[in-house]
């Protein structure tokens, strides 16, 4: 079986209880169901897209907003809405681009903030992508406060033969080997 087989059943249990916790409530007729503020579902979607390569030929990370043509990188400062689950749950939206990512890759999503307010998400190369991969992806929150943080990405491959380990302290995937990373200082608004 091909080591990307094995990451993308190895993370279906962690993905799974993230998208259980932050689904939508039981009443398709209950849209925006939290008194908290802003109610979107978070969903992830992952293409390759066509855009300009950047300079030299390591691979590059870049968090923006928007997708396709409309993509627009985030300077560090930039703010993001926080958004409630109708389950309770509080996620961010951002799209994230990987230059040259392997087949088999994984990117790392986490988020650090205050002193207890951290978040995360995994994402596989399911298109296989060569050039730009494109996320257009949530970064689960702990809790929802107004707050500056810093968002990091790491780009890699996980062991061939075992998949990717999962850290419960951390709850996120490690990775074997660091292929590209990127950090975004963020203010987060409820």
């Amino acid at each position: 079986m091909p080591a990307f087989s094995k990451l993308s059943w190895a993370a279906l249990p962690a993905l799974c209880a993230t998208v259980i916790s932050l689904s939508g409530c039981p009443n398709p007729s209950c849209d925006g169901c939290s008194d908290d503020g802003p109610s979107q579902q978070p969903e992830t979607s992952v293409a390759c897209v066509d855009a300009t390569a950047p300079t030299g030929t390591e691979p590059v990370i870049v968090f923006g907003e928007g997708s396709g043509a409309s993509f627009e990188a985030l300077a560090d400062g930039a703010s993001r809405q926080i958004n409630y689950g109708d389950q309770g749950g509080q996620h961010f939206f951002v799209t994230v681009r990987w230059y040259a990512p392997p087949t088999d890759g994984v990117l790392l999503l986490s988020y650090k903030g205050g002193t207890s307010n951290h978040g995360s998400n995994t994402i596989f190369n399911d298109p296989g992508c060569t050039g730009w991969l494109e996320a257009a992806t949530y970064v689960q929150l702990d809790n929802a406060d107004q707050e500056t943080g810093t968002l990091h990405a790491a780009g890699g491959r996980c062991d061939a033969n075992n998949g990717c380990t999962y850290d419960e302290a951390t709850n996120q995937y490690q990775l074997t080997e660091t292929l590209a990373e990127a950090d975004v200082d963020l203010s987060l608004q409820p």
